[in-house]
């Protein structure tokens, strides 16, 4: 957004007013060409039109310096400066960094004692960092959260208390994130975070605040937020019964007109286990859990909608417990725990028809289906559309859990199985 000069000197006594000036960009596209007493813009880059101008006066004292007007990020790069004078001469190549301005997608990340945190801080337009300096500071230390400088940490410098605990996203500088991760948050980590980059004596700077609070008590097991700014989810009452080896959608939903792309979403099993993060249009993987490692992931079109829903693959039986999704924007907010139910495939199958027969019923939309739960029992499945039609079938069961399987094979019909909604009586 600022305009730059990019230098270039001939001897004082030269007068450049009737030479041909030339400046290119990695001497491939021509950035702004002068030739007796005016600019030729007819072979410009397109990129550079009405934003580069020499000064008239300054070239009578061989000053052939460039101006570059409103610079961008996509104007990073080398620039030569050629003149022809009986001949083509160009200087030695000028390198041109363009440092944006920072920005904070969110001033306030809460957690809780022991989370892991990401005080977002990028570069705005996004632009590589990996050459800059970059530090984190937190108001009432001296040292360095964070210092970051001739593309290494510099641990040795580093505030204490913060050693071992910080990091920055190394891949990820040079798309212009200079966000710091924070491990085993503290109460006392509690304050306001400076970010801070610098090149070629360009500096910008972006405050962030972190609150750290204590663990939450079991008064808070079902729901906790941190409201700066109030959110409403839409989640699911019952259980969610997946069988094992299938793909779950972990249901969530914001207001329809609400754009996620830019919020933080985690989410958390038995608000302990990070199960998934995203923030600033990527996942963050770092602190994820290793059991679900590979196996996450949000829809980036629908979080556009508000939909934050989590799809967790491949569900395995260790699976099974409370989800929470937490949402930070201006403070974190989690909804209600949603139950996942994992059913596994079957220890063995076994018929048996010399014992008393007891059903289950549970209606679907064409059959009603019948299973005995009791140890060596046995069932039988009826169909709805004809009367006194049974087909005896195999019942299975878990060898520990004796639980029934989500889906039940029968001769002549599938039969589904919610087992938490089910009820058994003797047959007639």
């Amino acid at each position: 957004g600022e305009d730059a000069i990019l230098l270039c000197l001939l001897s004082p006594d030269t007068n450049a007013e009737e030479m041909e000036v030339r400046w290119y960009r990695e001497l491939e596209s021509l950035v702004h060409s002068y030739m007796i007493h005016r600019d030729v813009i007819e072979a410009q880059s397109e990129q550079y039109r009405g934003r580069t101008s020499l000064s008239r006066e300054e070239l009578k004292k061989g000053n052939v310096s460039l101006q570059l007007r409103e610079v961008r990020s996509s104007d990073e790069g080398s620039y030569s400066c050629c003149v022809l004078s009986t001949g083509m001469q160009c200087a030695a190549e000028i390198q041109l960094k363009v440092v944006g301005e920072l920005e904070v997608p969110v001033t306030l990340v809460s957690a809780r004692v022991g989370d892991t945190v990401t005080l977002p801080c990028r570069l705005s337009p996004l632009s590589s960092a990996v050459l800059m300096e970059v530090r984190w500071f937190r108001e009432g230390v001296k040292a360095p959260v964070y210092f970051y400088t001739l593309q290494k940490a510099m641990t040795s410098v580093q505030s204490e208390e913060y050693r071992d605990r910080t990091r920055l996203f190394m891949e990820e500088l040079r798309n212009g994130n200079l966000s710091l991760q924070l491990d085993n948050t503290q109460t006392s980590d509690s304050g306001l975070y400076k970010c801070s980059v610098s090149y070629n004596l360009k500096e910008a700077e972006a405050v962030v605040e972190l609150k750290v609070a204590g663990r939450l008590s079991e008064s808070f097991k079902y729901f906790f937020s941190f409201p700066a700014a109030s959110l409403t989810f839409e989640v699911p009452d019952s259980p969610l019964i997946v069988q094992e080896g299938e793909n779950a959608i972990l249901l969530c939903l914001l207001p329809p007109d609400t754009n996620a792309e830019e919020m933080e979403v985690r989410w958390y099993r038995e608000l302990k286990s990070l199960v998934h993060s995203h923030m600033i249009h990527r996942d963050v993987i770092e602190a994820q859990s290793e059991q679900y490692k590979g196996r996450t992931s949000l829809s980036r079109e629908e979080l556009k909608k508000g939909n934050v829903s989590l799809q967790l693959r491949d569900v395995r039986s260790s699976d099974e417990g409370s989800y929470s999704c937490c949402v930070l924007s201006a403070g974190m907010q989690c909804a209600a725990e949603i139950q996942l139910k994992v059913v596994g495939e079957c220890s063995f199958c076994f018929l048996n028809t010399d014992t008393p027969q007891y059903r289950i019923r549970n209606y679907s939309s064409q059959h009603a289906c019948a299973l005995a739960v009791l140890v060596g029992g046995s069932g039988s499945c009826s169909s709805d559309q004809k009367a006194g039609l049974q087909d005896t079938f195999k019942l299975c069961f878990f060898s520990v859990f004796a639980q029934p399987c989500l889906q039940w094979r029968c001769p002549r019909a599938w039969c589904r199985l919610s087992w938490v909604r089910t009820r058994c009586f003797p047959a007639s």
